[in-house]
């Protein structure tokens, strides 16, 4: 091989490389952009206000607003993703996720133990979770100093409410202190009736709830629990090319301060 050929190969090599790499850019782009436009993304929702409100409960397709679903169908919007609500129970819900029958939960904690069958989006908002009672609910110090009072508590069934209450659910339980709610406004009527001394739940789901029930609810007993919220997929039925794209619009939505301002007004 000559000099002059070398020559020619050598700016053949430099002209195919970049070409190379623009056709891989572009091949990963459009899977990239495909994501989630094969199919709509199956969304779990329930009637849990200000967070999701259900116009007529068991209606198909169920019509929500609130401050989540504000902000779900934000999100969406600006990656271009579909997506539809389906209404179930949330133990029902958390089984479908596992399984794959269901793609997304919001308002989701990133506990270790949900790591191996979910994945989970950056944060989105805050939660703040809180133990309150009637006016005259007194100040204590801890979740596990709760276990050897006469008090009565009511909380949800499931969900992750920060590492102190699940601490002391267990004695709580043994103890006969604690007994689970079906929703908020099911614990602030108990509450009401003096049925229970203490309820603990999302504060503005308590808020919201005692402004229905007709009950002003006293200052946190115990210091709240605030932590960060995600989306939470399924690894069975969501790609993570899914979850980098609609992380990319919650971090748009949140550097421009669309999500902030989604959440400053708790009615739909």
């Amino acid at each position: 091989m000559s000099l002059a050929d070398e020559r020619d190969n050598s700016g053949l090599f430099a002209r195919w490389l970049p070409m190379r790499f623009l056709l891989l850019f572009c091949s990963l782009f459009a899977a990239f952009a495909q994501a989630c436009d094969e199919r709509p993304l199956r969304v779990y929702v329930s009637d849990w206000p200000p967070y999701m409100r259900l116009e007529t409960p068991g209606e198909v397709p169920p019509q929500v607003t609130g401050i989540d679903a504000r902000i779900l169908k934000a999100v969406m919007a600006h990656a271009g993703c579909r997506f539809e609500w389906v209404e179930m129970p949330v133990e029902r819900a958390s089984k479908a996720l596992r399984s794959g029958q269901m793609d997304l939960m919001m308002a989701a904690s990133r506990i270790p133990s949900r790591e191996s069958w979910a994945r989970f989006s950056r944060p989105y908002r805050d939660e703040v979770i809180e133990l309150v009672g009637d006016l005259g609910a007194a100040p204590r110090d801890s979740w596990l100093g709760l276990v050897n009072t006469n008090l009565r508590i009511m909380a949800p069934r499931s969900g992750w409410y920060g590492p102190a209450y699940e601490a002391a659910r267990v004695p709580l339980i043994k103890a006969g202190r604690l007994v689970f709610m079906e929703d908020y406004d099911a614990g602030v009527a108990m509450l009401k009736a003096g049925r229970v001394d203490l309820v603990m739940g999302d504060s503005h789901a308590l808020r919201d709830s005692s402004r229905r029930v007709g009950l002003v609810l006293s200052r946190p007993v115990l210091a709240p629990h605030r932590a960060p919220v995600h989306f939470m997929y399924s690894r069975r039925s969501v790609d993570r090319a899914v979850v980098q794209r609609l992380d990319a619009s919650i971090q748009a939505l949140h550097e421009n301060g669309t999500l902030e301002r989604l959440q400053v007004d708790v009615l739909p």
